[in-house]
């Protein structure tokens, strides 16, 4: 996991504490994380914008102001920022995420 330094400060300025993580060791399909970009905030993001498109290098959303962060590189490498306490939380939503059919 290569999450940048500075989206770690966010959570530890956030919630006071350092994130645990938790990193997929599958893909998520195009439809998951539309999913994830609906039900989330944008909190920082690497663009690349071509002639003839945009693509998101990198991005940091905000998914549960409680205690839920997640770091999404190159739309294939995602990794969940949270509080020990969401832990459960971040477990139930990627059950959801896997029952998703394309």
């Amino acid at each position: 996991m290569n999450i940048p330094k500075h989206c770690i400060e966010i959570f530890k300025d956030k919630f006071n504490t350092y994130p645990s993580f938790i990193g997929l060791s599958f893909q998520l399909e195009n439809i998951m994380i539309k999913k994830i970009n609906e039900k989330s905030k944008l909190i920082w993001v690497n663009k690349t914008v071509t002639k003839d498109e945009k693509k998101e290098n990198e991005k940091f959303l905000e998914y549960d102001s409680t205690g839920i962060l997640i770091y999404i590189k190159d739309e294939n490498l995602v990794t969940f920022l949270t509080t020990s306490e969401k832990i459960q939380n971040v477990e139930l939503i990627l059950s959801q995420l896997k029952r998703i059919k394309k």
